[in-house]
């Protein structure tokens, strides 16, 4: 009996994976957003957003000065130097189908990440974590 219940608690162990550092809920810290050679920045909490990473799953809403903005989500991917989107769903008709690849850091419960296309910086930001 003893054997049997060590192999089956071997089993489910075995499928038992740690969470990648990004899964979890995030705060907008700031951001800075690239396009026709002009620079906008944007900041909490003129600008609020809540991001959650789970189970290969991404959602986010955005308001503005306390209104909705935008939210978006869809599937994602992570590799070793890479956070990929894959954007499913949204109210921004240009993002959806697309397929975004960041560049990603994490440093002291601080997400930075920074987008480029086609070789030219899009976007740079930062989230703080809410939960893991």
């Amino acid at each position: 009996m003893l054997k049997y219940l060590v192999g089956i608690t071997c089993v489910f162990v075995a499928h038992v994976t740690e969470a990648h550092p990004l899964e979890g809920s995030w705060q907008f810290v700031k951001g800075e957003y690239y396009s026709e050679g002009q620079v906008l920045y944007a900041e909490a909490p003129d600008v609020t957003s809540v991001k959650v990473l789970s189970g290969g799953h991404f959602n986010y809403i955005t308001q503005k000065n306390g209104e909705f903005h935008y939210a978006a989500g869809g599937r994602y991917e992570i590799t070793e130097d890479a956070f990929i989107e894959h954007v499913d769903y949204g109210n921004i008709p240009s993002l959806l189908g697309k397929q975004l690849v960041f560049d990603y850091e994490i440093k002291e419960q601080l997400w930075h990440h920074t987008l480029y296309q086609e070789g030219e910086l899009v976007e740079y930001e930062v989230w703080q974590r809410v939960a893991q």
